[in-house]
Formats: structure tokens, sequence, C-alpha cells
């Protein structure tokens, strides 16, 4: 069986303590938009779109500048997709330098919301109708878009602009009908269609187009279950951590002592739990206020942290009633850290109206040998209730340890 080694001890800092453990860390700001500002969030999706519109207005240009490159678009409508993607670019970066604008003045305009999203929506309607309504690229876009809308701002945005893009989208069609605009002008080139069927080269342009719709629908995804994960993480630490004083609750205890427990029936280990209970405490909280006999508790769980090791766990499981977890440590080393850790607590003073409250801690102890099979965890810590009880009969401010029925046990200090 294994001791612990004895330590200097060390003054306890009277100031706010160092919490045991901290909730996970959330993802970085920039890869959570969701923990953005609405106009942060228009302002990104903003900035997306004018990138692609400026790479449509360079494409289109280029097929204007160099006629015999151009192999998806009519040689007869490169000018007026040219002006009508130059348009589009023009109108973007003028969204994005105001949203830039009200980005340095740290304003939250909604205004500018609604004008984005309003923008982008009949953005995704002439896209409908610019590669065609037949084209899957546009439906797979104004899905996901939707869902990515909802996401990040409110249905109400993502419904309503995504009916008025469709209502657009279906206009456009009529007006292909009745001959009043070309079809699909950004595939009108009369070379992408071979004997009635679609060329390579158009099944290529409407595959890439799809797939690049797709990536709006995968980034929803993505960052809805990196919140949903980030969300359980954060439930599961708040449902094992005392609020108050930053230490393990008495379930996460519970948990560890069973599995420890385990180890000891095995053979693997000896195991010691410690129960304490803060002397007088009701005293401190009705003479001082119930604000200072919570620092009282933040200042004897610091103290607690600091006199353990990183393997021992140190848990609120009651109101002032602790608990101090030593795998792998023997009653001899069990005394010496509830030494060590009682003389700490004893001195703590807090100075509350000009008055010094002192704070003291009653120990109760068991050790468990290993390969004690018919040990359980009730029997454990009524053992260690026994000791806890037995100390506040012998005055208080002490270490006891529990009797234990089974041979091999650690008697009563």
């Amino acid at each position: 069986m294994q001791g612990q080694r004895e330590r200097p001890l060390s003054a306890v800092s009277l100031l706010a303590p160092e919490p045991a453990r901290v909730p996970p860390a959330p993802a970085p700001l920039w890869r959570d938009p969701l923990r953005w500002t609405a106009t942060e969030r228009a302002l990104g999706m903003a900035v997306l779109v004018c990138l692609a519109r400026l790479v449509a207005a360079v494409a289109t240009l280029n097929m204007y500048l160099h006629p015999e490159t151009t192999r998806l678009v009519r040689p007869d409508l490169v000018p007026a997709v040219t002006v009508a993607m130059g348009i589009q670019a023009v109108v973007w970066i003028a969204i994005c330098l105001v949203g830039v604008a009200l980005q340095r003045r740290e304003l939250d305009v909604s205004a500018y919301v609604a004008t984005v999203l309003g923008a982008f929506w009949l953005t995704n309607a002439l896209f409908i109708y610019s590669i065609g309504v037949t084209s899957p690229a546009g439906w797979v876009l104004l899905v996901a878009m939707a869902l990515l809308i909802h996401v990040l701002f409110t249905p109400r945005y993502a419904y309503g602009g995504m009916t008025a893009s469709l209502c657009l989208a279906v206009a456009t069609q009529v007006a292909v009908e009745l001959d009043w605009l070309p079809y699909a002008p950004m595939l009108s080139a009369e070379n992408l269609w071979q004997q009635g069927r679609p060329s390579s080269r158009l099944l290529l342009a409407t595959g890439v187009s799809t797939l690049m719709a797709a990536v709006p629908l995968l980034v929803t995804g993505h960052m809805a279950l990196a919140r949903l994960r980030d969300r359980e993480q954060q439930l599961d630490w708040l449902s094992r951590v005392d609020a108050l004083t930053g230490l393990a609750n008495r379930r996460a205890f519970l948990e560890r002592l069973e599995s420890e427990l385990a180890r000891v029936q095995r053979g693997m280990q000896s195991l010691s739990v410690a129960i304490l209970d803060v002397d007088h405490f009701k005293q401190v909280n009705d003479r001082h206020g119930h604000a200072v006999g919570d620092r009282a508790l933040e200042q004897i769980a610091h103290a607690l942290r600091t006199s353990v090791r990183t393997s021992d766990l140190v848990a609120r499981v009651g109101g002032e009633e602790l608990a101090v977890l030593m795998p792998g440590t023997d009653a001899a080393g069990a005394r010496v850290v509830a030494e060590r850790c009682r003389t700490t607590i004893a001195g703590i003073a807090l100075i509350a109206k000009g008055q010094v409250a002192q704070l003291t801690a009653t120990f109760g102890v068991v050790s468990v040998a290993p390969g004690q099979a018919n040990m359980s965890i009730d029997r454990l810590l009524a053992c260690a209730d026994q000791g806890l009880y037995a100390g506040k009969n012998k005055g208080r401010n002490c270490v006891v340890f529990g009797e234990m029925e089974s041979p091999g046990s650690t008697g009563k200090a």
C-alpha cells in the first residue's frame, strides 16, 4: 500500500480562489457565427456572396473580352450577362462596405440585416433563372440557404425570403415562356446540347454548381452539430460541478468512488476517503451573513485543492460537507493528507465587518485495503461518517478514523 509524501504547508490566499475546474472552452469566436451579432453574421454572409459575385463577374468579363473562349453562354447574350454580373458585384461590394462601417462603430442595425438578406434572396432568384429552373443547383442552394438563415437569424427571414425568391424564380420562368427573357442565359450555348441530350460540358457545369450550392448545407449541419456538442459538454460539466466552489458535486463524487472501489475489490489498489464538515458553519452564516459563508466555502475549497494530489478528487457533497477521494492511498498516507488539509483550513481567517471569522473543520477518514470484496459505497461512507461524528464529540478540528468491521481495516485514531 502506498502512502502520500508529506509536503510543506503553504499559506492560503484570501483573495478569489482559483477554480478546480473550468467549463469546457467554447469554439473560437471566429469559428462560431452563432455567437456573433446579427450585423456581424449579415456582414459575413455579404462577404461570401460578394466573393461569389466577383468570381462570376470576372468570368463573364473574360467571356466578353475573349468571345472565342465562350463555351457556356450564347455569344449574343454575353454583353447582357456581363453587365448583370457587374451590377450584382458592385451592389454587394457596397453592401459589404456599409457592413464594415457599422462594424467599426460597433452598431447592430436590424435594417442592415434585412437589406443583406433581401439582396441575397433576390440574387438567389436571379441565380436560379440564370442556370434554368430545371437545374438542381438553384434549388439545392435555395433549400440550403433557407436552413442556414434559419440557424443564423430567424425563421421569418428564412422562409419569408425563400418564398419571395421562389416567386421571383417562377415569375422569370413565366417571362421565359412568354419569350420576354431567354432561358438559362448562363447555360445557353448551343453546343451544350447534342442530339437533344445534355453534353458532358453541361453535365459538368450543372454538377459543379450543385456541389457548390450544397456547401452552405454542409456548413449549416457542421455548425449545428458543433453547437450541439458544445452544449452537451457544458451540460455535462454543469451536472458534475458545484456552482459555488467549482468542486465536483455529489453525483461526480459517487461515480468516481464507485469506479475506484471496483479497483480496490479487484485487488489493484488501496483507497481512502475523508469526509469533512466545517465547524460551526451555521454560526458563521448567522453572524456574518450568507455572502461571507459562501466566501468561506470558496476558500476552503481552494485550500483542499492545494493540499491534495491532482489524482485525488475534492467534492462538495452537502451544504458545508466536503469529501476528499484518495485513490492508491493507505491509512498512513490518508492521515497525512487529512492533517495537512485540516491545518491549512485552520489557517484561513475571513475578515467581515471588522470581525475575524476563524475557520476549522473536522475530518472523518476511512481506508480500504486492496481486495476487500465485501466493501460497499454505503458501508464506506457510513464508516467515514462515524469518524466524523466521533471527531465532533472529541471537540472538533481534528482527524478521526472510522472503525471498520472487516479484518484488515483501519481502526479509530
